[in-house]
């Protein structure tokens, strides 16, 4: 076949969707790409996976021609098709061109009201052997009831009992299997949490089994505060940041013992995420709350992948100190991944170097009120602020490591 042609999109708003014809097994995958307004009613799933290896070693016909694909979203398609009709799924491989630089830049602008839109998102961790997903589901079920029956109505955590550490669930070796799902690539990756977060419903996938997204965390936050014992004794790990999905992305009160996220505490989360793309670090978290405007809606930057990676970096830094009125970004600046300008954040790489740390913004230049707002000099790099000159540096060492205390 020959290579499928995309059509250009008719606005910024557009985007395609596909319908995935039926099959079973290892048969041929074949769809169809249609476009729609995103403010068009529609009923499809997103689907959000890791790309894995970037070879593409399959392909699904569209139209008697192919899209090619990687080995990741092929195992995706097979697992998620119907024997018997057709399904509409949204998947960013297939359905954005990406061969146009400027195409996926505005797509990307589009991206989280995509996947508010989709009735569900289909979380694909990856195909898991029978064992691992019968000892999933089944001490996912028990601890969830555990975890209701103490709770009660009140739904409360301080119902919830600590667990012995003699108690029989401490040594489950089922536990095994729940670290190997939390220790999955997608667990990893930086553009996964706006997907999971700005889902109406989420929902796992990990081998032929479905769970909701709530099933799962829930117990992981069992286990966070109540047993803590089994997350060292199993090795489960998991980051932070999927655990307070609703919170970070919906603005709910934090609950338990959780302390709420700032935009910038997401930011500086993602630093230990995996991205192929630097400039996603930045992009990915578009569709946070904070990244627009409370009054123009304007978003904090325009995706833009064929921009220069500190210009963007820059354009961040300016525009959260301008519509915030306060300097805490100042707190979140780390030596590793160091840009241009000494006083803007790079978001890509970390080091544990911050003044954020435990995502507390102790940089407080100017007190709770700034009586003289920073100014950026046009057309330069730098952040003018009017303070105290208490000293002047002569000597900077090297980050201190662990390993310099030996």
């Amino acid at each position: 076949m020959n290579s499928f042609i995309y059509d250009t999109l008719p606005t910024k708003r557009h985007f395609r969707h596909l319908v995935l014809q039926p099959g079973d097994g290892d048969d041929a995958l074949i769809g169809e790409l249609r476009t729609a307004h995103i403010d068009q009613a529609l009923d499809f799933d997103a689907i959000s996976y890791v790309w894995g290896s970037p070879l593409q070693v399959s392909e699904i016909e569209c139209a008697g021609n192919s899209i090619r694909l990687t080995a990741s979203l092929r195992d995706v398609l097979r697992s998620l098709r119907l024997p018997d009709k057709p399904k509409c799924l949204w998947a960013d491989q297939i359905c954005i061109n990406q061969g146009d630089i400027a195409e996926r830049s505005r797509q990307v602008a589009l991206m989280a009201d995509i996947y508010k839109k989709s009735k569900t998102t289909l979380v694909y961790l990856g195909k898991a052997t029978p064992e691992e997903a019968s000892n999933v589901a089944s001490l996912l079920a028990e601890v969830n009831d555990l975890i209701r029956v103490q709770m009660g109505t009140l739904s409360s955590w301080d119902r919830v009992a600590n667990v012995a550490p003699d108690d029989p669930i401490t040594v489950d070796e089922r536990w095994m299997s729940i670290g190997a799902l939390t220790q999955r690539p997608w667990f990893d990756r930086v553009w996964v949490v706006q997907e999971a977060g700005l889902s109406s419903r989420p929902v796992i996938l990990f081998g032929d089994l479905i769970f909701e997204w709530e099933t799962v965390f829930r117990a992981l936050k069992w286990v966070q505060l109540r047993a803590t014992v089994i997350a060292y004794k199993f090795h489960l790990n998991w980051h932070g940041i999927h655990m307070d999905r609703e919170e970070i992305w919906c603005g709910k009160e934090p609950s338990g013992t959780a302390a709420p996220w700032s935009f910038l505490d997401v930011m500086h989360a993602s630093r230990q995420l995996q991205a192929t793309e630097i400039r996603d670090h930045l992009f990915a978290f578009l569709g946070h709350p904070a990244a627009s405007h409370p009054d123009t809606k304007q978003l904090i930057i325009t995706p833009d992948y064929a921009r220069d990676i500190a210009e963007l970096h820059l354009e961040f830094a300016t525009r959260y100190i301008q519509w915030t009125k306060n300097l805490d970004i100042l707190s979140f600046v780390q030596e590793a991944g160091r840009l241009s300008s000494s006083w803007v954040p790079s978001w890509a790489a970390f080091d544990g170097s911050v003044l954020a740390q435990l995502g507390e913004a102790v940089y407080n230049a100017g007190g709770a009120r700034v009586k003289t707002l920073p100014s950026f000099p046009v057309g330069g790099k730098g952040l003018n602020i009017e303070g105290v000159l208490l000293d002047d540096f002569h000597f900077l060492s090297p980050t201190f490591l662990e390993s310099d205390f030996s």
